[in-house]
């Protein structure tokens, strides 16, 4: 044991990608890990206090919450942290300055404009789209904190591409589900309302809103500096727009049996497939701790035109993920009714749909680091382009399957969509970059 760990230290000292990698993803991953406890508890208890059916309003609140933030940030999040990355490694602060005030203007015009839209068409969203119109309230109640969550995204986004890892994780991967489950537990004792979930979910974006505001002022360093006149809010949508119809499209991919089980079936049977995806999300837990960490590199290799570490990096992140996935994917298989079981009886009849489901994200995750690279390569309108045939393939399927099979059919759809895409842009890559990334145990040789 001693030799492996002074062979790590020695590898680790010669590889300085691999030692930020490593330092990077285990901040990353202690407060993803925090961030999934606290959803997975907020979830249980919902439904333990609400039933399957509070269940179903409430995680319908947060879709259309996740849904209208996409458009007030309009991908200025992702902009945000690669222009950040790139010109402060160059030690261009006065340029990251410029670029993070045209950016927090755009954001602020975008994400009030977002928000006074859902509150008008909240009425039409619920009764023709989603056949309730009681939730047309709920859906109003949402349309107040787009704004903060919008720029909950910004402020972490830009942290991290200045390589404040803990306060990024920390706002982005768990700072409102914290506040959210402690702000429901002390409301759900003293007041009695069906509206307790989501003004519970909102007041913990506001604090986290306030808190990113502050954590970005003291840590960023660039408002001692001044701004320079040199990218055009035209260079900054060039590159944010595609990339928020992207994460559009994955958001849509990822919600859609959500939406589509809103619309075709009931706000049970949402609730079932909600706790579901909550489950699965553990699947996806090391791509995204990883994820987060590589993405400023990828965009760093390709500054300097280094492939050959970019595959080297993809690699042993594929690795990584592959290795720290495994183990969740067993406990799902092995143990489906009691992991059901703990958001109330009337789940466990999902245990066939949630090892669809998990058999798609399992996969999801030792491709998923292909569409980060072609996004950090200047790619990502393929990736929009290939993301948004695999959302119409997402919702063809859910239309065909739904009515007949339930939360079967949302699972089976989500599961295919989910493959294809993601295979397709693995073999894009290696087309357009001439790099193959996947980590295959046993057979893959790292450099």
């Amino acid at each position: 044991m001693t030799v492996m760990i002074q062979k790590l230290k020695d590898k680790l000292g010669k590889d300085a990608d691999l030692k930020d990698m490593l330092t990077g993803s285990a901040v990353n991953f202690m407060f993803k890990i925090l961030g999934v406890g606290f959803t997975f508890l907020l979830q249980v208890l919902v439904s333990r206090m609400y039933g399957a059916e509070g269940m179903g309003v409430f995680s319908l609140c947060v879709v259309v919450l996740q849904l209208s933030a996409m458009f007030g940030k309009a991908g200025l999040d992702q902009a945000v942290m690669k222009y950040n990355s790139q010109y402060s490694a160059l030690g261009r602060m006065d340029i990251v300055k410029e670029i993070n005030i045209k950016i927090f203007k755009f954001a602020l015009g975008s994400s009030l404009l977002v928000t006074a839209i859902l509150y008008f068409v909240s009425p039409y969203l619920a009764e023709y789209v989603f056949n309730k119109p009681h939730l047309t309230s709920y859906f109003q109640l949402t349309s107040y904190v787009v704004g903060p969550f919008t720029f909950v995204f910004i402020f972490s986004e830009s942290l991290k591409g200045l390589r404040k890892i803990k306060s990024f994780a920390f706002l982005q991967e768990c700072a409102h589900f914290i506040f959210a489950t402690a702000i429901l537990v002390i409301m759900h004792y003293f007041y009695k309302s069906d509206y307790i979930p989501e003004v519970a979910y909102m007041l913990g974006v506001m604090l986290t809103f306030i808190i990113g505001a502050i954590l970005w002022y003291k840590q960023t360093g660039i408002m001692g500096h001044k701004a320079s006149d040199e990218i055009s809010y035209k260079t900054i949508t060039d590159f944010a727009l595609p990339i928020m119809v992207i994460y559009l499209m994955d958001a849509l991919s990822r919600y859609i049996g959500i939406l589509m089980l809103g619309s075709l079936a009931t706000e049970n049977e949402v609730g079932v497939f909600s706790a579901m995806e909550k489950i699965t999300a553990l699947v996806f837990l090391p791509l995204m701790v990883v994820n987060a960490i590589v993405i400023p590199k990828f965009s760093e290799f390709f500054a300097k035109n280094d492939m050959d570490k970019m595959e080297k990096s993809a690699l042993q992140a594929g690795k990584l993920i592959m290795g720290l996935t495994a183990p969740i994917i067993i406990a799902i298989i092995i143990l489906p009714e009691f992991i059901l079981g703990m958001f109330g009886e009337e789940f466990k009849v999902s245990v066939y749909p949630l090892w669809v489901l998990s058999l798609g994200k399992f996969v999801f995750a030792g491709l998923g680091l292909a569409a980060s690279v072609l996004q950090m390569t200047e790619n990502q309108r393929i990736v929009r382009n290939v993301l948004v045939a695999s959302t119409a393939l997402n919702v063809a399927l859910n239309y065909l399957l739904i009515p007949e099979f339930g939360v079967m059919g949302a699972a089976m759809s989500n599961a295919i969509a989910m493959i294809s895409w993601n295979v397709l842009v693995l073999f894009l890559v290696k087309k357009k970059l001439g790099i193959f990334i996947l980590y295959i145990p046993f057979i893959s040789k790292l450099k």
